[in-house]
């Protein structure tokens, strides 16, 4: 077995061991998942590949396999439940963390079901109570990772997760916003009551509302660099810089103006039509809404080439 493939394995029971020889680093990709069966159950196993410098710095001094085991270990003693950790595994650019198994769903996928939705919120808001007691910032907290298993909710995916020495408003707020940020504007006004009071706070409301508006202005401005940044949907063909594989249509002379001002120019050609700007910045800014559109398979307004 090379360097490359050898996993140095500590656990808490070593007859589990056997049942994870077989794995090998770099077979599920950066970010890879298994499930093995050792003494008749089911264990969990989430590896973490590293890469770059900072990688192999991290991996030499703070294996996330490592850090996802221990902190696990200190949520349980803390009272957060949390799938149980059995021990963790390190190779030369690869580490893991092995749990057992715990069969349920993410509340994410739970809340799809409106008749539960009420009780559910009700339920997250005791959990996030629960962390806050804790000192447990997630850094992560979207609903994927909370698993609803064995009528509970189970903290999951803890290799960002801390236990703060002061747990201040900061870390409450993070929190509270990134697991309702996803469903926060479809809670109805009863919903929202109830989660409140469940959590025991109303203090927060509005700090909580304004953090999610701001986080989604956030992700709207990355989703719009990451369509912008999308080179395989733009190609240079002589003049003209185009959406995908379209061409441009040859441009008959003359064409029928439907409209001109100091702004814009719109002439008809045939089957399409073509807009001249009087200005470089209103080009760019229609032409950044037709990429992101078309980005998005959001065919509202007319296709542009």
């Amino acid at each position: 077995m090379s360097g490359d493939d050898r996993i140095r394995w500590v656990l808490a029971d070593g007859a589990v061991g056997q049942a994870l020889a077989p794995l090998r680093p770099g077979e599920s990709g950066r970010r890879g998942y298994a499930t093995v069966c050792a003494n008749g159950e089911k264990l969990f196993v989430k590896a973490f590949r590293e890469r770059g410098l900072e990688g192999m710095i991290r991996q030499r001094l703070a294996q996330r396999g490592r850090a996802e085991f221990d902190l696990g270990r200190r949520l349980i003693q803390r009272g957060v439940p949390t799938p149980e950790p059995l021990g963790y595994g390190i190779a030369k650019r690869h580490s893991f963390v092995v749990q057992r198994h715990l069969d349920g769903q993410s509340l994410l996928e739970a809340l799809n079901d409106e008749e539960r939705r009420p009780a559910l919120f009700q339920a997250l808001a005791r959990f996030l109570n629960l962390l806050k007691e804790a000192g447990v910032r997630h850094n992560d907290l979207h609903l994927d990772n909370i698993l609803l298993a064995h009528d509970g909710l189970y903290l999951i995916d803890l290799h960002s997760a801390r236990i703060e020495r002061k747990f201040n408003e900061g870390d409450e707020l993070s929190n509270l916003s990134h697991a309702l940020a996803m469903h926060y504007r479809t809670m109805t006004d009863a919903e929202k009551e109830g989660f409140f009071e469940a959590y025991g706070s109303q203090r927060l409301r509005r700090d909580l509302e304004n953090r999610i508006t701001e986080m989604e202005e956030r992700w709207v401005a990355s989703k719009a660099k990451r369509a912008l940044a999308a080179t395989s949907e733009i190609s240079v063909r002589g003049a003209y810089v185009c959406l995908g594989d379209e061409s441009p249509a040859e441009t008959p002379t003359p064409g029928t103006i439907l409209k001109k001002d100091r702004k814009v120019v719109v002439e008809r050609f045939g089957t399409y039509v073509a807009k001249t700007y009087s200005s470089r910045r209103r080009l760019l800014r229609a032409w950044r809404a037709h990429v992101i559109l078309h980005y998005m398979g959001l065919s509202v307004t007319p296709r542009a080439y």
